[in-house]
């Protein structure tokens, strides 16, 4: 039974929240504390999975209560709820906090939130690997895209579209804006699909101190011995992305679902960001098992470390409130049998552009027949290759 702390300072949306809630008695365990103070006493003695804090209390607000909750119990997911949106309380927050949901948030937005995380969090099993993710604020960029993204902002004159295609282009700056600008930081109504729409409608004046001063963009270093495993991982998920995207065309999707289907092929891979940048030695390991072994290297992943980048993948993705088609397309792109997906999703997509945009047979050998089968799209997966190949052959023109 899953463990939830609410924490507010009015007595009234706590008591609002016992009522909405009792529904779930017999799935969650939950308390509720009438201030900072009181959560902090109450984490003392007891485990939470998850915390819940209005962000404007008296004494520990929110942003200070997140923060001391990210240091002593990094496996505590980690949510604001609150009405306040204005800038300078955001760019507090933003780091201690997976997730901020706007007030008034019903009963089913909170369970489903909760419970997604919950979810994902239960699959990577090891909880070294949960704390090790769930501490994470930023992941590193390559250095050239940082380091140009940084002295772009800084001109008099910035050039927002060159800046939104700087971060759609960067596997982490493309993760962190989309956890920005879905996640209700900004009490932004709509959902948007794609890294150069959100950072569009962001703005420079919301972009400009995020990047700046929240520091929700890092670099890597130029001289570190990762680097080139990350412009590998970059390349490959850009062909992905395009990959995927062009099926989504073929099978005529709207445009919504076509951006959706590059961002997933982006950030599909974005658990192995994590075990380069946080367990790199133990990853080090896997790269040379799998030049010897004929084995995936998801396999040699969770021998060697407990779990793959897959299920990491999902698991940030998910903590930081991406959509669930994005968040199933990082978590199951190597299994999608798991997902019980019925017909074709981003996942389906993402799986298919996974394998035909690597090089070599073996990779290509990976695509599970059976799952496609599933979803009565085996007979389409010629045309889908079809349309991945005369891509790159467009790409080669270029």
């Amino acid at each position: 039974m899953k463990r939830v702390l609410f924490v507010d300072d009015e007595p009234n949306v706590l008591d609002g929240l016992r009522r909405t809630l009792r529904h779930l008695r017999d799935q969650w365990q939950m308390e509720f504390a009438s201030g900072g103070e009181q959560a902090l006493a109450l984490l003392q003695q007891r485990e939470f999975d998850v915390v819940i804090s209005d962000m404007r209390m008296p004494g520990i607000d929110g942003a200070e209560l997140l923060s001391r909750v990210a240091k002593n119990y990094p496996a505590t997911i980690r949510i604001i709820l609150s009405g306040q949106s204005n800038q300078e309380r955001v760019l507090r927050v933003v780091g201690p906090a997976h997730q901020f949901l706007s007030k008034p948030s019903d009963s089913q937005e909170i369970q489903e939130k909760i419970e997604a995380v919950c979810r994902l969090q239960s699959a990577v099993r090891d909880r070294r690997l949960v704390e090790v993710t769930s501490r994470i604020e930023s992941l590193p960029s390559l250095p050239y895209v940082f380091c140009t993204l940084v002295k772009e902002l800084q001109r008099c004159d910035p050039d927002l579209p060159y800046i939104a295609s700087l971060i759609s282009n960067d596997i982490a700056m493309t993760a962190k804006v989309m956890q920005l600008v879905n996640s209700s930081f900004f009490g932004l109504s709509q959902r948007f699909s794609s890294p150069l729409e959100a950072v569009t409608y962001l703005g420079l004046e919301r972009i400009r101190p995020l990047a700046l001063s929240a520091c929700i963009f890092s670099q890597l270093s130029s001289a570190s011995a990762i680097l080139p495993w990350l412009d590998e991982l970059t390349d490959h998920s850009l062909m992905v992305g395009l990959a995927a995207q062009r099926i989504a065309e073929r099978l005529g999707a709207e445009e919504r679902v076509c951006e959706e289907a590059f961002l997933a092929g982006m950030l599909h891979n974005v658990g192995k960001l994590i075990l380069m940048t946080r367990l790199t030695d133990e990853y080090n390991v896997v790269r040379q098992m799998a030049k010897q072994s004929l084995k995936p290297e998801c396999e040699i992943e969770r021998e060697v470390i407990g779990t793959s980048h897959a299920e990491l993948g999902g698991y940030i993705l998910s903590l930081w409130g991406l959509s669930q088609e994005v968040v199933a397309a990082a978590a199951w792109h190597h299994t999608p049998t798991d997902s019980g997906d019925s017909h074709w999703s981003l996942l389906s997509l993402v799986h298919v552009a996974d394998a035909y945009s690597a090089s070599g047979p073996t990779y290509r050998n990976q695509v599970d027949k059976a799952y496609l089968s599933q979803i009565g799209e085996l007979e389409n997966v010629a045309a889908w290759q079809e349309a991945i190949d005369s891509l790159w052959a467009e790409e080669a023109l270029r």
